[in-house]
């Protein structure tokens, strides 16, 4: 029974904080981003909080954007002049003490627009050292709320 009381304090000690600093790090992020939103006077319906940068479709469901935290600029995209967008992950393997390693080197959002324009969104680069975290994921997430406002 002590045993059981044991783990659920180290539980309690070692993911209580985690979980808060998760949760912090995903509202300042957005609260910085919606910020500088209202001030251009657009309003934010849906932001996905990465690691480097905020992803995010406004209440129209007409734009969305893409702001690398800590730039005073921002990109903007009408939903109308697109025809598609998707997650690319670029992975590299080799050997590591003789066992097959797969390891993911980038991601990235890819929008193509209706005139054949491409465009690159950044998501994680593993030459500058980023921390990966749940990027992928969260960026995958963001595209598949994003694709039905397309039309083609």
């Amino acid at each position: 029974m002590s045993d059981v009381i044991m783990n659920v304090i180290l539980f309690a000690l070692i993911f209580v904080p985690m979980m808060f600093l998760v949760i912090r790090r995903g509202s300042e992020g957005i609260a910085q981003f919606k910020s500088m939103m209202k001030m251009n006077q657009v309003e934010i319906g849906d932001a996905t909080d990465l690691t480097n940068q905020v992803l995010a479709l406004d209440k129209s469901k007409s734009n969305i954007y893409y702001w690398v935290k800590g730039n005073p600029d921002f990109e903007k995209i009408d939903l109308n002049t697109l025809s598609e967008i998707n997650v690319i992950k670029s992975l590299s393997q080799g050997f590591s003490n003789e066992v097959n390693v797969t390891s993911l080197q980038k991601v990235e959002i890819q929008l193509l627009k209706k005139n054949k324009e491409q465009i690159t969104w950044p998501v994680y680069q593993i030459n500058q050292n980023q921390q990966i975290g749940s990027d992928l994921l969260d960026a995958e997430d963001f595209v598949q709320k994003v694709k039905p406002y397309i039309t083609k």
